[in-house]
Formats: structure tokens, C-alpha cells, sequence
């Protein structure tokens, strides 16, 4: 069942990493009645949807963990609708857990801190092309790999980005990141691994394969200039550095946000948002 079930995820045209969490968390549920109550579970009931809730409560589970799971499950109960297995869908609003977003990150990291890392990678043109266009385009680290040489058209300063679902979408080029990719396309050409591959970013392995960097290699990279210029960062911290330094010197308004960030809802884009705990104190003793 959980390979017609990847089968329907991989049709609706969801990310790779959503498609794998979502058959993850179904195993799981799908396992859980099997070890508690012997019993293999063919259709949803909201009976066992409460009953797992429940469980998972017990044990402690963070909200945003179940109400993730809940999505999965809810992605199932649509998948057993469409095969003709189950006829109604057991899982409302209701059964999510209310969250509320803390504005204040515990840790979110600043224009200062991107500059640092930045700086840390002018050696390297690829690297400090990549890390430029994290911070200030707003795509996401599988948008970065994707890119390819004919999405990007410098005299437009344009890329299309291709994104979750499918969903195409044109960032726009700053001063900073044209500064950046023309310096390391320009390199690439003096190498001639420019018509060998037809992805921006590529590394000594990727030049006759045709392949873009895999993600583990940004990850890689990104560690390595964070550690050098001794601060914390990771790949979605760029996104949280974007939207926040957006909204922040009121540069974007929330809909420009959202839309640079590949966000379907607003809603989505404020969970990005962050303030620093020392300007809400200084803009509370202002009132």
C-alpha cells in the first residue's frame, strides 16, 4: 500500500523531502496499531486518529511533530479516497494542535553574521556565490542546486526558480548576487566547464556527469565558512535571515516576501519573521 501510496505523492507533485516524510510517518501510525493492537489498519477512522493523538501526547511528542504526522495521515486518507478504499475524510482542523509562533527567535542570524560568513568564502567564487544567493534571494537550498545556466539571465537580472510542486517563479537579481554569479561564471568559462555542464553550481565530479551539487555538499560548505567565522548557521537560517531582514528595514512588503520566498500563504512567510529579543525591548519602551 505505501508504494501506491508514493506513487500518488510523486503525482501530486511534492517535494522529494515531504514525500519521504509523509511515507515515514504513515509507516510509523501504520506500525504503531499493528504492535499495539494487532490489527493492520485499511481505512481511517477518526477513532484511531484520536487514539494515536493520544499516544503521542503520552510520549511527549512536540506539537509541531504531531501536527506534522497529521498532515501525512490526512495525505493517506486522501490517497484511500481516490483508490475507492474509504469514502470519507476522518481528519479535520480540529485535530491540529494550536501553535502559536514565537516572534522572538531563540536564535536568528544577522546581517553582520551573513557578512562574516560571506567574507569568509571571497576566495572561492562558486562558494561565496552560493552563500550570496542564499541569504539574499530568498530560494530555497533544493531551488540553489536546480539552477541551471539557461534559468538565469543576467541582462534581466532574472533567475526562474523552479519550486515545491513544480511551481515556477522569477527572484530577481541584486547588486550583491550579480556581483557574485557573474564573477563565478566568468571563471567557469576561463575553465571551459561552462558548456559541460548545463547547472550553475558543479563541483570537479559533477563537470562531465551533468549533475548539480547535491545537497550534502552545500551543507558542507556552509558549515565550513560558518565555522571559520565562528557562527551557527544552516541552510534554512538563510531563508529565516531573508524574510526577516526584508521585513525588517521595510525593504519588502509581507506579499513581496512571500512570493521571493515560494510561499503560497502569507501566513507561511510570517513564521519566518523574527525579531531579536533587544528590539522588542526597545521598541516596548518606546510605547
Amino acid at each position: 500500500m505505501l508504494k501506491d501510496f508514493k506513487k500518488y505523492l510523486i503525482e501530486e507533485k511534492l517535494a522529494d523531502n515531504t514525500i519521504a516524510s509523509y511515507i515515514n510517518d504513515v509507516n510509523i501510525f501504520l506500525t504503531f496499531f499493528k504492535e499495539h493492537f494487532g490489527e493492520e489498519i485499511i481505512k481511517l477512522s477518526h477513532i484511531e486518529i484520536a487514539e494515536y493523538i493520544k499516544e503521542l501526547k503520552k510520549a511527549n511528542t512536540k506539537a509541531t511533530s504531531i501536527n506534522r504526522k497529521l498532515a501525512a495521515l490526512s495525505r493517506y486518507n486522501m490517497f484511500l479516497i481516490k483508490n475507492n478504499i474509504q469514502t470519507e475524510h476522518v481528519i479535520s482542523k480540529k485535530d491540529y494542535i494550536k501553535i502559536q509562533s514565537n516572534m522572538c527567535a531563540p536564535y536568528s542570524p544577522t546581517a553582520k553574521d551573513v557578512f562574516k560568513i560571506r567574507l569568509c568564502a571571497k576566495d572561492n567564487k562558486r562558494d561565496l556565490a552560493i552563500l550570496t544567493l542564499l541569504a539574499y534571494s530568498g530560494i530555497r537550498e533544493s531551488e540553489l542546486v536546480h539552477i541551471e545556466l539557461t534559468d538565469i539571465n543576467l541582462q534581466a537580472r532574472t533567475i526562474i526558480i523552479k519550486g515545491k510542486g513544480n511551481k515556477v517563479r522569477t527572484v530577481l537579481i541584486t547588486d550583491l548576487i550579480y556581483n557574485t554569479l557573474v564573477d563565478y561564471i566568468e571563471e567557469r568559462k576561463a575553465e571551459g566547464t561552462y558548456d559541460k555542464n548545463k547547472y550553475l553550481f558543479i563541483g570537479r565530479q559533477e563537470i562531465e556527469n551533468n549533475k548539480p551539487l547535491d545537497r550534502t555538499t552545500i551543507n558542507s560548505i556552509i558549515k565550513k565558512y560558518a565555522e571559520k567565522a565562528n557562527i551557527y548557521m544552516h541552510p534554512h537560517l538563510f531563508r529565516d535571515f531573508f524574510c526577516t531582514e526584508a521585513h525588517r528595514t521595510k525593504a519588502l512588503s509581507i506579499m513581496q516576501i512571500a512570493y521571493l520566498a515560494g510561499h503560497s500563504s502569507i501566513n507561511t512567510t510570517k513564521k519566518y519573521i523574527r525579531i531579536q529579543e533587544d528590539e522588542l525591548f526597545a521598541q516596548l519602551n518606546k510605547v
